[in-house]
């Protein structure tokens, strides 16, 4: 005789799909409901307002204002052909001057122009050239350069005849105080004095005759032998 299963009954659910074991539930919640937004609203206008409006008149709107249009572009005018330079046959009549303008001659000034007269530099080298030695006259070279301007440019500028002589002069001058001055210094101290304030003496008197002789003007040496006489 067979002994009777001990295992408990079955229950048939248990069988059943995982899906189907039991309902959804919805989550319990102690929360309250989420209250809907509130669209903001406009009040109305008030009903004066709206009688004032629909009583009045519509008010014409200001036409924008626009800027002037520019003037259309012209060209300029074209400008006269200068005449053609024609030479004057020799002994003819001068050239006319402009209508309501006084005639005009070689010999007139021009108002209000100054004029002075422009030397041709070899006056101003006469001087500069006798710096060679740096003021130093005892050197013996400081009157060779306003020998050489002299001799080349005598017969053919008159100025430069006039400053190379008026240069040669002074670097004479100073050749000799130079040589006066050797001897001085062993007798005295007075040699020392004069050979140490001859050179600044002599480039600053230089340099105002090569400035005089630019500007076309002539300067005269102080104290100063004239052996070439003018």
């Amino acid at each position: 005789m067979t002994e009777p299963d001990a295992s408990p009954p079955q229950d048939p659910a248990q069988n059943l799909p995982l899906e189907q074991h039991a309902e959804p539930q919805a989550w319990p919640s102690d929360l309250p409901p989420r209250p809907k937004p509130v669209e903001p609203t406009t009040p109305p206008p008030p009903p004066a307002l709206l009688s004032a409006a629909a009583s009045s008149p519509s008010m014409p709107q200001p036409e924008p204002t626009r800027a002037p249009l520019p003037p259309p572009y012209s060209p300029p005018p074209p400008r006269p052909e200068p005449a053609p330079f024609e030479p004057l046959p020799p002994g003819g009549p001068p050239p006319q001057s402009p209508p309501g303008s006084p005639p005009y001659s070689g010999s007139q000034p021009i108002p209000g122009a100054s004029w002075a007269p422009r030397g041709t530099g070899w006056p101003m080298a006469a001087h500069l050239t006798s710096l060679f030695d740096f003021g130093l006259s005892c050197c013996l070279v400081g009157f060779i350069g306003p020998l050489i301007v002299w001799l080349v440019k005598k017969d053919e500028d008159p100025e430069a005849d006039w400053h190379g002589r008026e240069s040669l002069n002074f670097q004479l001058n100073m050749l000799i105080v130079s040589i006066v001055a050797l001897p001085l210094i062993c007798a005295c101290g007075l040699g020392v004095a004069i050979l140490a304030l001859q050179p600044f003496y002599k480039i600053v008197l230089v340099v105002i005759a090569s400035i005089r002789a630019a500007d076309g003007k002539r300067f005269r040496y102080p104290w100063t032998l004239r052996l070439l006489n003018d």
